[in-house]
């Protein structure tokens, strides 16, 4: 069985590797419209994104959820886009906007998960529990989130 600093970096680098570019855009995307004052929202919205992906991977890890890799596929770059026109269209400084860009970050979250879903179950293979696994994966995901988040915050 891996160790915990190992799913830790290995979530850490499933956010932020440029082979990975979908969750880099994402989140980009979707903090593009803060500034650097505005990091606590940056913060809640990586949270939120992290949220959704850890509910979607432990799902599937369990076994409990099942969607084709091809329609997660193609939901990952409609995420990207649909965010991208939110930040377009709607005005960024109303509390509605902030609200529902959380609930975006949440939701897509939740498509974004079940894309290394596989790859994460293929890793737990030799494991006995998934809870530590889980747990560091999502860590590194949280890590990597604030970082491509104050990236683009600094930039």
């Amino acid at each position: 069985m891996q160790s915990f600093p190992f799913f830790i970096k290995i979530g850490f680098e499933h956010i932020s590797d440029l082979a990975g570019i979908d969750h880099i855009l994402f989140l980009i995307a979707l903090c593009a419209v803060y500034r650097l004052q505005q990091w606590k929202h940056v913060l809640i919205l990586v949270t939120a994104f992290t949220i959704g992906h850890s509910i979607t991977l432990a799902l599937v890890s369990l076994g409990s959820l099942s969607i084709p890799s091809s329609l997660i596929e193609f939901l990952i770059p409609v995420t990207i886009v649909v965010v991208a026109l939110n930040n377009v269209i709607t005005q960024p400084t109303t509390t509605g906007k902030m609200t529902r860009n959380y609930a975006m970050a949440l939701f897509f979250g939740l498509i974004h998960g079940m894309g290394f879903s596989n790859y994460f179950r293929a890793l737990l293979m030799d494991s006995g529990s998934v809870v530590m696994p889980l747990l560091g994966f999502n860590l590194g995901i949280e890590l990597g989130s604030v970082f491509v988040g104050c990236w683009r915050l600094a930039s």
